[in-house]
């Protein structure tokens, strides 16, 4: 069975019906695992609604996550973090703060901002005992740095590892979960696929961003849980392993990376 360690339900399609066909797709195709990643504070009583409805009806475990994306780093006002706490706090479904982290491909504020945005959440996910799911696009250096200065106690799980094996050395030494989405499985992604054919059997996850970063062969349409064992079949091959033993693998990893 595999577990999708990264996705946005609420941004897959509207309304029930879509996300019934969403998670009977996955359940079709062995996913008994998923954690709703957080895009902000606005919509979480939404998130929490959607993942108790759908929890109820199917044999499926959703858990979900609270943070603020380094998108709002110049949008932040004084009381996000204590609304964040709340949010934290509130549901028993709550696994980690995030995701959170620099993203350096967009000017979401300056350099600065997103760093102390970032900050802020590792400390808060530190005192109340959470692991960070982290963003991280064209920031290598800066996030590395950054950890080694603030290393999340509970862990860190660094979501869509899109580096190479030196970034992902420093990263593994300072003991971060990678987790692999479908952009492994694009033609200019070699870096990312020999990351995977190194990292330990214990340091990775998989995940499918969804709706975002659909796998080879399903791009051009919005990515839903049920292909994360496409990405769980391709990271196999590239690491010559049986698919049951990287799904046995990556949903052990995350049930012990987001403290399930």
């Amino acid at each position: 069975m595999f577990a999708d360690t990264h996705c946005h339900l609420r941004c897959i399609g509207s309304g029930n019906a879509v996300s019934n066909v969403i998670i009977e797709n996955a359940i079709n195709n062995k996913v008994s695992l998923i954690i709703d990643i957080s895009t902000g504070l606005d919509d979480f009583l939404i998130r929490c609604d959607l993942v108790k409805r759908l929890s109820r009806r199917f044999p499926v475990e959703i858990y979900l996550t609270a943070g603020i994306p380094p998108y709002f780093a110049r949008k932040r006002t004084d009381r996000d973090m204590s609304l964040l706490r709340e949010q934290c706090l509130s549901d028993s479904r709550v696994t980690a703060v995030g995701e959170c982290g620099l993203d350096y491909h967009h000017e979401y504020g300056t350099r600065k901002e997103q760093m102390n945005l970032f900050v802020d959440q590792i400390e808060l996910a530190d005192d109340i005992g959470l692991p960070v799911v982290v963003h991280s696009r064209d920031a290598d250096d800066d996030l590395v740095e950054l950890l080694e200065n603030h290393n999340p106690r509970c862990g860190a799980i660094i979501h869509c590892f899109s580096s190479g094996p030196e970034t992902a050395a420093r990263l593994l030494d300072l003991g971060c979960t990678l987790s692999f989405a479908g952009n492994i499985t694009y033609r200019r992604s070699e870096d990312v696929r020999e990351t995977a054919r190194m990292v330990p059997s214990d340091r990775y996850v998989i995940e499918t961003d969804s709706p975002y970063l659909p796998p080879e062969g399903k791009r051009g349409t919005p990515n839903e849980p049920a292909n994360v064992a496409i990405v769980g079949t391709f990271v196999a091959d590239i690491r010559g392993e049986s698919v049951k033993t990287v799904a046995f693998e990556t949903k052990e990893n995350a049930k012990r990376a987001f403290r399930l």
